[in-house]
């Protein structure tokens, strides 16, 4: 689908929401998560669009505080820790149930610390989740392979998740919830007829699936924006409607969303 069909596609289906991932999708990935900035060009348009669409969110597995902080917009809402955190209408909600994986969780991680004696790996504590970045590593390959090799050997007996992203390890606790089930708990809560979702890594192929079967299930619209690039997990194009290139794809396209949504008006 070209960019111009699949806005035409979108606008048929009002009211409609936007969701988009932050790393790698408004902004660029950088060596260590907290030098990162939101792209100018995307928070610009996703204030415009806040004012004009039924929903605008923003999915990470960040923590949510941290999330709002970096797109420093208001009106939105944010989706942190993969779905077990949300921001909205200014209160904060997290997923009572992970709470009581937090110690362990944490404890791990700092066994982690103390076993992993290589150079330029990021230890991230996120409360009820953690993450070991190695992007920064001098041998990423091998530096991923211990990570992931020591995390589920301690992760199996609390029985946690252990999951991949781009050049990173997450530890989360064992529930169902993800990227995708947040994204549709907020498209029935806000009764919207269409939704469009922009990501780049693993995690966002829950949401791109999620989006998917509920158009088919409840007769909506969905459109999955694959943001590619050379980390690009396996399934992302196939499971994108339409691509994009980086973050200044996503950019571009948000710009071109934002001034059909006002045509049509």
């Amino acid at each position: 689908m070209d960019m111009q069909k699949a806005i035409d596609y979108l606008l048929a289906g009002q009211p409609l929401a936007l969701a988009t991932d932050f790393d790698g999708t408004l902004s660029t990935i950088t060596p260590t998560p907290q030098i990162a900035q939101i792209h100018a060009g995307c928070r610009d348009c996703l204030a415009r669009l806040s004012g004009e669409l039924a929903l605008v969110t923003v999915l990470s597995g960040r923590e949510v505080e941290q999330l709002r902080q970096l797109v420093g917009l208001e009106g939105l809402v944010y989706i942190g820790n993969h779905g077990l955190e949300r921001w909205e209408k200014s209160k904060k909600y997290v997923e009572p149930r992970a709470f009581q994986y937090a110690p362990v969780i944490n404890s791990i991680l700092g066994r982690a610390r103390q076993e992993l004696r290589l150079s330029g790996l990021v230890f991230e504590e996120k409360g009820i989740t953690a993450s070991i970045h190695y992007r920064s590593a001098q041998d990423p390959v091998a530096a991923r392979k211990r990570i992931a090799s020591l995390l589920r050997d301690l992760a199996r007996e609390p029985g946690l998740k252990v999951l991949e992203g781009r050049r990173v390890v997450e530890l989360r606790p064992p529930l169902d919830l993800n990227k995708g089930t947040a994204l549709l708990d907020l498209l029935r809560k806000y009764d919207v007829r269409g939704v469009i979702y922009a990501g780049d890594d693993k995690t966002d192929l829950d949401a791109f699936r999620a989006i998917h079967r509920w158009a088919i299930q409840e007769e909506r619209r969905a459109l999955a924006v694959g943001v590619i690039s050379p980390e690009m997990p396996h399934g992302l194009m196939e499971d994108s409607d339409l691509v994009v290139e980086g973050v200044k794809g996503v950019a571009e396209f948000l710009a071109i969303l934002a001034e059909a949504f006002s045509r049509n008006q």
